[in-house]
């Protein structure tokens, strides 16, 4: 037996990588949100400083990684390992936050998870122009309405909550999403190599 074709497997690479970056975009976004709101007692020009940080980290990263001879692309899978960066980042801010929100982990955490979206970004942008098929603004609408969703829903569970120690709970939300992802790409990737064997 021959498994599956060279264009069905390549149409399930595309659908994977499809899935990853509406993941992708979806969990930068609520990032942006809880952080946002961790510091809104803050004075108004601090507000904007961890999500300015999260872009930073995600441009530079991508820039970074978008090199050729990056030993990142080549020796690991980058969505893969994308997804854990994510995770550790998020784990990193989570235990910041239960300590202090002035403790300069949350800083590292938001600057690891922003590298991490970039690895994504990075691994996922060399399908964009396989994707006419599956229609540019299906892709957009999808991603906007579970950005909004992931975001309502990690900014609602903190809400009647004071302290942040609790503001903790959204960014662990975040982070489960963060692994769920690391887990269906994982899956999928291993599915697509064992038919690629039958």
């Amino acid at each position: 037996m021959s498994g599956l074709s060279p264009s069905k497997n390549n149409q399930r690479d595309v659908e994977m990588n499809i899935i990853s970056e509406i993941f992708m975009w979806s969990l930068l976004t609520a990032e942006g949100g809880l952080l946002i709101s961790l510091y809104a007692d803050k004075p108004l020009l601090t507000i904007p400083g961890m999500p300015l940080m999260l872009l930073a980290a995600f441009i530079f990263g991508n820039k970074f990684l978008s090199a050729r001879n990056c030993w990142l692309t080549t020796h690991f899978n980058p969505v893969l390992c994308g997804f854990s960066v994510c995770a550790a980042g998020m784990l990193l801010i989570m235990l910041s936050i239960t300590i202090s929100r002035g403790n300069p982990g949350v800083l590292s955490g938001v600057i690891i998870s922003g590298i991490g979206y970039s690895m994504i970004y990075t691994a996922n942008k060399q399908h964009h122009n396989k994707r006419e098929n599956y229609g540019y603004w299906r892709i957009r609408y999808l991603t906007i309405l579970f950005s909004i969703m992931l975001t309502a829903v990690a900014l609602l569970s903190q809400s009647g909550f004071q302290g942040a120690k609790d503001a903790a709970r959204g960014f662990a939300i975040v982070l489960d999403v963060s692994l769920l992802g690391l887990v269906y790409i994982k899956i999928r990737r291993d599915d697509c190599a064992i038919n690629l064997t039958k």
